[in-house]
């Protein structure tokens, strides 16, 4: 992820207050685990307990979901990734 602390902890409040379980869990594993960014699939089973079709449909759009709440913190914050621009060049 590349958000600063200040503005991870304003998205995952937000997902808590609309509680948003599996958004928090997602977002949760890959902050704890960054820079060792583990695979989709270990990602997937850690999220859904089990990989398979079914799972990899629901990690996918539970993905698309996630990104798409990004517009709370662009409402709110518009300069949020000017700090990693460089990264995401």
């Amino acid at each position: 992820m590349l958000l600063g602390d200040f503005h991870f902890n304003h998205f995952t409040q937000f997902l808590e207050e609309n509680n948003a379980a599996l958004l928090l869990q997602l977002c949760l594993l890959i902050r704890k685990k960054l820079p060792e960014f583990e695979t989709i699939d270990e990602l997937n089973q850690q999220i859904y307990g089990a990989y398979n079709e079914q799972s990899k449909l629901n990690f996918n759009q539970l993905s698309v979901h996630t990104f798409k709440l990004t517009w709370h913190l662009a409402l709110h914050y518009p300069s949020y990734l000017t700090n990693n621009i460089t990264s995401v060049q």
